[in-house]
């Protein structure tokens, strides 16, 4: 059997020895899985293909083949794009932590008004039905 898909944590380590690639030092693919291997300490890699069909190795392989002067750790953005990036995925958070609490409360509420009904307590023990096409069919 072959190696495993590459995990996200394995990802981002390999993207990290791109990024840490000496301009100095050739950079191939043979030599990425050596010091993979190394970082891993493993004696079996993911291919070259397995490599580079993943996009963010792939992306971070190319940058990281580009000459010295063309490679460029500043951030992509401004300071005040990732400030403005920030506040925006706060009040998304705020937002659908509102939404959260909403639904819980209506949860609730629900669960209350079939206790009240007669048989209701037994209803809620009962297992959901099914409301896919898939599970309705396995019966």
């Amino acid at each position: 059997m072959g190696m495993p898909k590459i995990s996200r944590r394995a990802e981002a380590a390999i993207v990290v020895i791109l990024k840490e690639w000496p301009t100095k030092q050739r950079l191939t693919w043979d030599s990425l899985r050596r010091q993979i291997a190394k970082k891993f300490k493993a004696s079996d890699v993911w291919s070259r293909q397995s490599l580079s069909a993943n996009e963010a190795i792939y992306n971070a392989y190319e940058a990281a083949k580009k000459p010295g002067a063309e490679r460029s750790s500043a951030p992509q953005h401004s300071r005040s794009w990732y400030v403005k990036r920030v506040i925006e995925l706060e009040l998304q958070v705020a937002d659908l932590s509102a939404k959260k609490t909403a639904l819980q409360l209506r949860h609730m509420q629900l669960i209350h008004n079939v206790s009240l009904l007669p048989g209701g307590i037994g209803l809620l023990a009962l297992p959901l039905p099914s409301n896919t096409r898939r599970r309705r069919e396995d019966r």
